[in-house]
């Protein structure tokens, strides 16, 4: 996927057609043609476990193919994949989990498991045996992660991006053309002369433990009206890292330094270069401002006043209240037999808790469901007192829900109706806050001057309608 390769050989790859050859590609390895197999959509991470077999030869994958699929057969038999796990994989890490290697996506194992991995299709699929430098796997999918949307991958594209050595180039044309667009100087040969004053072999440890000596406070470059002595460019000699030519490398490092100030001078005027970046940034910082006041005005004091809750909460008696509701009680286990034992007792009436036996690997919650979540728990909606649902497979794991109980309509104590209590709160101090501002700055509305097809507020003193100072 993208940014997995260098830039020119990444567009060769997209802009060639399945089956066809690109023109030679010339990138910092060398020059490549590129022929492109296949092509298929980015598929989302997945959850997966395995079986491991190890090998210590190439002789023993033959004995240890034979068992992986003597163990696909049991698992097609009915048999439970973790249990067989927990007894034969040689991965003791994961087969202490049942197998399972929880969520991943492409890069993070070996390639032919990776690539068995996601050829796999449906949940509960299993592969054939699959060798790695590991030995023989069996792999079951048990689960695919939605696509995230772009604001949700927002920060892991972003974090990608800086990482990008195309980036790096980036940054140092957008420096060059700054200093194009201000005027700079950058004295080469003072440079290269300030460098290998202590002689090319020494120079490295020498301006790094000493500095620059005589030369310390000379100007070396300017970008606009900065200027930059080498005293200034120390700290990043001592971030860089370096290779078999320090030497060369500190005064490349020294004119890095130079455009890398060029890029964060270009950053600090962009609002005077793009005004669609200043008016965003305006607004941005305008609403972060907003916020805070509003934060420190309204909504915190809301949410602390016990004093201000309670009274809000007394005098609205039978406001908050819940509705009718079903008690569900959801056991989850990573084994499925376990759950079928449990299952099994529960079904033949014994009190949930006996039925768990004091075992601590099956987990226990209680659910109050007054209508429709959207996910597998709606089963009980439809059910009778008592009745339990098949085992399901929900994120990697195993669950059955118990219709436990009917609760009745009721009210909310304080501390059950606190969420609700601590948002109408907010809401009635932020009335009585925009009200002392409106009378403080003297501000009128006129909402029959807004065009009614306007999606302004009029009534929260925003947007054409609003006048201050009269």
């Amino acid at each position: 996927t993208g940014g997995r390769t260098v830039l020119d050989f990444e567009n060769a790859a997209y802009e060639t057609p399945v089956g066809e050859l690109s023109g030679p590609v010339r990138t910092q390895f060398g020059v490549h043609l590129v022929k492109v197999t296949d092509r298929r959509p980015r598929r989302a991470e997945i959850q997966a476990r395995h079986i491991l077999i190890r090998t210590q030869s190439d002789a023993e994958v033959d004995s240890a193919t034979a068992v992986i699929d003597s163990l696909r057969a049991r698992v097609l038999a009915g048999d439970d994949f973790a249990e067989l796990a927990r007894e034969f994989s040689d991965d003791t890490g994961s087969g202490a989990r049942g197998g399972d290697l929880g969520t991943f996506g492409r890069g993070r194992m070996v390639p032919p498991f990776e690539q068995a991995a996601f050829e796999l299709d449906e949940v509960d699929d299993l592969s054939g045996p699959v060798v790695s430098r590991f030995g023989v796997h069996l792999i079951q999918l048990t689960g695919v992660s939605e696509r995230p949307s772009y604001e949700d991958s927002y920060t892991e594209l972003r974090q990608l991006a800086e990482r990008l050595p195309r980036t790096a180039l980036r940054r140092q044309e957008l420096g060059r053309e700054f200093i194009d667009e201000v005027g700079g100087t950058y004295d080469a040969p003072l440079v290269r002369e300030a460098v290998m004053q202590y002689g090319e072999d020494a120079a490295r440890d020498s301006v790094l433990a000493l500095g620059f000596g005589d030369y310390a406070e000379r100007t070396f470059a300017t970008v606009g009206d900065s200027t930059y002595a080498f005293d200034d460019v120390i700290p990043t000699l001592r971030r860089t890292r370096y290779g078999p030519h320090p030497a060369g490398e500190m005064i490349e490092a020294t004119r890095g330094f130079v455009e890398e100030q060029a890029v964060q001078q270009a950053l600090a005027r962009l609002e005077e270069r793009d005004p669609e970046f200043a008016r965003v940034f305006q607004s941005y910082a305008e609403g972060v401002l907003l916020f805070r006041v509003a934060e420190d005005s309204v909504w915190t004091p809301a949410k602390e006043d016990e004093a201000g809750l309670r009274a809000y909460f007394e005098a609205r008696p039978g406001q908050f209240r819940f509705p009718e509701r079903r008690r569900v009680l959801a056991f989850r286990s990573s084994s499925d037999s376990l759950l079928q034992a449990v299952r099994g007792r529960v079904s033949d009436g014994l009190d949930p808790l006996a039925a768990l036996d004091g075992r601590t690997d099956v987990q226990l919650d209680t659910l109050y469901i007054a209508d429709s979540t959207q996910t597998a728990v709606d089963a009980v909606l439809t059910m009778t007192l008592g009745q339990t649902t098949d085992i399901i497979l929900e994120r990697g794991r195993r669950v059955f829900f118990l219709y436990d109980a009917l609760e009745g309509p009721r009210d909310k104590s304080f501390q059950e109706a606190r969420a609700e209590l601590v948002t109408g709160f907010q809401e009635e101090m932020e009335e009585a806050w925009e009200e002392r501002l409106r009378e403080r700055y003297d501000a009128d509305l006129y909402p029959e001057r807004v065009p009614p097809t306007s999606s302004v507020q009029p009534d929260r003193g925003q947007g054409p309608g609003t006048v201050v100072g009269g």
